[in-house]
């Protein structure tokens, strides 16, 4: 998974993208910033690649400030405190990155970032079942 983050930052720092992935077994969860321009290419050759199967973009839309400005890519491992995150989100989910709620991606990715950063409310504070 390393090689695929760095080749990532490597592509989205040249096409002026930040954002984070998010991995769950063999899902991938994106949330991307860009130009329109940008992200309409990086869709077009993720959409080309044959590594890439069932892709769907769950929201696009136009952004006030970027969440993830210092990041050409975060990578969000899959564990208990990210787990618990997702599970606030999509409580009927069965651990399935199908499953989200698109009109919550955004929240969920902000919730990621502020545990990614260290500055976030703990899971106990965010009264998780």
């Amino acid at each position: 998974m390393p090689a695929l983050v760095v080749q990532a930052a490597r592509c989205n720092e040249a096409a002026g993208i930040t954002g984070a992935l998010a991995t769950l077994e063999d899902d991938f969860f994106q949330y991307l910033e860009g130009t329109t321009a940008a992200l309409d290419a990086l869709l077009l050759k993720l959409l080309a690649d044959p590594r890439h199967s069932d892709l769907k973009v769950l929201e696009r839309r136009a952004i006030p400030r970027r969440m993830f400005g210092d990041w050409r890519m975060a990578h969000l491992q899959w564990n208990a405190d990210t787990e618990a995150i997702f599970r606030s989100f999509s409580p009927d989910s069965r651990r399935d990155l199908r499953d989200i709620d698109p009109s919550t991606c955004a929240a969920m990715f902000r919730a990621w970032l502020a545990l990614l950063e260290g500055g976030g409310p703990t899971l106990k504070d965010m009264n998780l079942r």
